[in-house]
């Protein structure tokens, strides 16, 4: 790992110089709202916000084609799938260290997982065709708590690139090759051991500032039947609308649907963001629901997060703290406080 200085004058011609070989993205406020928008050179990229989405979208992307056929009769491969890959090289910058773990986490699903041999081409073409550039969080927001599911404010995990915030300038991480190939498109000099100290310190201030004494991880290893029963459960549901969304803003909720849609004699079998809050997600065939209300819902969703994926992925937690569905949810239901309840049983 290398480590380069960047003037925070030069931040828009580096950018400029990416967006020539990649598609880049960078946080911006439109009407509002903060999300990732295309790179526009006339618009400052906002650097001290989160987004309200997170970058999922760029790895599992809310609808995704996933092939194609043609439906003719006289057609000499008719109703055949042709497989569609994404293509193109992407650039994401602005990205918060909580957000490049949920690719790191969510790829363990996709294309990583221990206990499947199989792989997910269309996650792993987007991993392969897609640069992160992160900017580590100096003051974390008021409902963050990454340092309490394992991860840090300034953390590197996920990231090619990391610039942490000293001021005047940026001390730029490079952390991949890729990261190296981007890194290169823009003349920078090497940081000296003053810059390498002031940026160990930025990130020790920020961990700082989170509150202490928070750990999810710790109903991981409650007993499974006994966390199932809690009246948590019913109590938290009766608040809960069922809404989904906690599961659309999260990093690391990836549910799908698979569709077919078919326009004349060309047809298109794609997938499409769904939830676990809905009734109609678990809905069989036969007309059964393994979860036909709000609490088996619910329950599904928080056992999942804290207790089904880190009992299959070694102890990680499918969360990475970044606060949003806290923020969002319209009835207050707060991860942080079903995790305290579930690891005192």
């Amino acid at each position: 790992m290398s480590e380069l200085i960047l003037d925070k004058a030069r931040l828009g011609d580096f950018l400029k110089a990416v967006a020539k070989d990649y598609q880049l993205w960078t946080p911006a406020v439109v009407d509002g709202v903060a999300d990732y928008r295309p790179f526009d050179p006339e618009r400052p990229p906002e650097r001290k916000i989160r987004t309200r989405l997170s970058i999922k979208r760029f790895f599992h992307p809310q609808r995704e084609n996933m092939f194609r056929y043609s439906t003719d009769p006289e057609a000499q491969e008719a109703n055949v799938l042709k497989e569609t890959l994404p293509q193109g090289k992407t650039a994401v910058f602005g990205v918060s260290s909580c957000d490049a773990r949920s690719a790191v986490l969510n790829a363990l699903v996709f294309v990583n997982d221990p206990n499947n041999p199989s792989q997910c081409p269309y996650y792993q073409a987007r991993l392969d065709q897609t640069v992160l550039i992160g900017l580590g969080c100096n003051e974390p927001c008021a409902n963050c708590f990454c340092h309490a599911v394992g991860g840090h404010p300034c953390g590197e995990e996920g990231l090619d690139l990391q610039l942490i915030d000293l001021g005047e300038k940026y001390l730029v991480k490079v952390l991949t090759d890729k990261g190296a190939q981007v890194a290169g498109l823009q003349e920078m000099d090497p940081a000296g051991p003053d810059e390498s100290e002031a940026a160990k310190e930025v990130a020790r201030k920020a961990r700082e500032a989170m509150p202490g004494g928070l750990k999810l991880g710790q109903a991981v290893s409650q007993d499974l039947m006994a966390v199932f029963n809690l009246p948590l459960w019913q109590e938290t549901a009766e608040r809960c609308l069922n809404c989904g969304v906690c599961t659309f803003v999260c990093p690391t909720c990836y549910c799908f649907d698979i569709l077919d849609e078919v326009q004349g004699q060309e047809g298109i079998r794609f997938r499409i963001w769904d939830s676990c809050m809905f009734p109609l997600y678990t809905l069989h065939a036969s007309g059964h629901n393994p979860r036909p209300g709000k609490k088996e819902r619910l329950r599904n969703r928080f056992m999942h997060k804290l207790k089904y994926f880190p009992d299959r992925y070694g102890g990680k937690l499918s969360c990475v703290g970044c606060g949003r569905c806290v923020t969002y949810c319209p009835v207050n239901i707060d991860i942080r406080e079903v995790a305290a309840r579930m690891k005192a049983v």
